[in-house]
């Protein structure tokens, strides 16, 4: 696919199909792969997966004129299909444009954690791509083959990523290994702390709270589930549990404790 000459009526829009860069250029051009075209749009869809917590190439574009920085590309994800023919127009997932290694520029998609949608299947996964040059040049593309989604209804600080505030969100968080929550916490479902992850505040949550091995709670922990502790984590505050409160070998809670029950695991 292309966008440059041999626009109109390929499903791209241009006031002039790019002449002033590409006016000697034929218009009978049809493979992304041709060295005239002046953008090479490539399908790799085939090959994406997508989850919360990363990205996925779904094209890769040649800039063969060498007449575009990055910054002249920008990137939307308009729709996706379920494998069910259903369409969300409104999918939670934001695209961008990178730098690549098989082509010049890679559009990376990524879940919108803050979205508030949750995806978890097979979609084919509709872009507008627009091309700000002079004139500027619009394309919208769907991906040639589904892509594996999994975009949780979350928030979620990556593995060694840094929360510098406080977190308030309905949904569920989770803090990966090594990561960090300089504030206090809030959310409406559970709250999830990897591998030697840290909240450095209070904790509040409608769901269960769970501590990886050697995490970490500074302040008081309210939950309306179970909380458990993983093997040497450790809550510095009190603790108040709507469940069952699970204490891991050598797992600490400084504080008082309020739950339905209290089980200790040996080492």
């Amino acid at each position: 696919m292309l966008l440059g000459a041999g626009l109109i009526g390929t499903g791209l829009t241009s006031t002039d199909a790019f002449s002033n860069l590409n006016a000697s250029r034929s218009t009978e051009i049809q493979t992304a792969s041709d060295p005239n075209a002046l953008l090479g749009i490539v399908d790799r869809s085939s090959s994406a997966q997508l989850n919360s917590s990363g990205s996925a190439t779904i094209y890769g574009l040649d800039d063969n004129a060498n007449a575009f920085y990055k910054d002249d590309i920008s990137a939307t994800v308009m729709e996706v299909t379920d494998a069910t023919g259903d369409v969300d127009d409104n999918p939670g997932l934001t695209a961008d444009i990178a730098a690549g290694s098989q082509e010049d520029y890679n559009v990376d998609m990524i879940c919108d954690n803050d979205g508030g949608t949750t995806l978890n299947g097979q979609y084919e996964v509709t872009v507008e791509l627009t091309v700000s040059s002079n004139p500027a040049v619009v394309a919208t593309r769907t991906t040639d083959s589904q892509v594996s989604i999994t975009c949780k209804d979350a928030y979620t600080v990556p593995d060694n990523g840094k929360e510098k505030g406080s977190i308030e969100t309905g949904k569920d968080v989770t803090v990966g290994n090594n990561g960090q929550v300089k504030g206090d916490v809030e959310s409406g479902g559970t709250v999830t702390l990897g591998q030697n992850a840290q909240i450095k505040e209070d904790v509040e949550s409608g769901g269960n709270v769970t501590l990886g091995q050697g995490a970490q709670i500074k302040g008081d922990v309210e939950s309306g589930g179970n909380v458990t502790l993983g093997q040497g984590a450790q809550i510095k505050g009190d603790v108040e549990s709507g469940g069952i409160l699970y204490i891991g070998c050598n797992a600490q809670v400084k504080g008082e404790k309020e739950a339905a029950d209290v089980v200790f695991y040996s080492c």
